[in-house]
């Protein structure tokens, strides 16, 4: 194999791996929809489910988000020419979406204590929250 060739197949091989992680990250956003339609109701009584569900898939999208931007990112090996620029605009995404899925983390918290804290009257209130806030379920990805 000649240097050229060893350059391209190194960073085709680094692009493959970062394309299957924006793939798999993907997957899970999709999955995240999935859950959050479905389990709708599930969410509205138990806002707790919410809190914990959203915040382990923000955590888990941050850190899929830190290694695009970090390790994953395909760089030209040395002593190559490589054209085209790292690709950030999905790590930028990803984001963005870990940031959304943690408001949301944390409406569910914040329906949960306010549910335990004001005894009947604050859980019709959160109740109700938590239905306008599954209405909006379908918005965010």
């Amino acid at each position: 194999m000649t240097s050229i060739e060893t350059c391209e197949s190194e960073f085709q091989a680094e692009v493959a791996t970062y394309n299957l992680v924006v793939y798999i990250s993907l997957g899970l956003t999709l999955l995240s929809y999935m859950v959050g339609v479905g389990c709708k109701e599930s969410f509205i009584e138990k806002p707790a489910l919410g809190f914990k569900i959203f915040g382990a898939l923000s955590v888990i999208k941050l850190i899929i988000a830190i290694l695009l931007f970090t390790s994953l990112t395909p760089t030209c090996p040395d002593g190559c020419r490589c054209s085209g620029s790292p690709p950030y605009f999905y790590a930028i995404i990803v984001t963005i979406v870990s940031f959304v899925w943690a408001m949301r983390a944390y409406t569910f918290y914040s329906l949960d204590q306010n549910a335990k804290s004001g005894g009947a009257s604050s859980a019709g209130v959160a109740s109700q929250q938590a239905i306008q806030l599954s209405g909006n379920q379908n918005s965010i990805v």
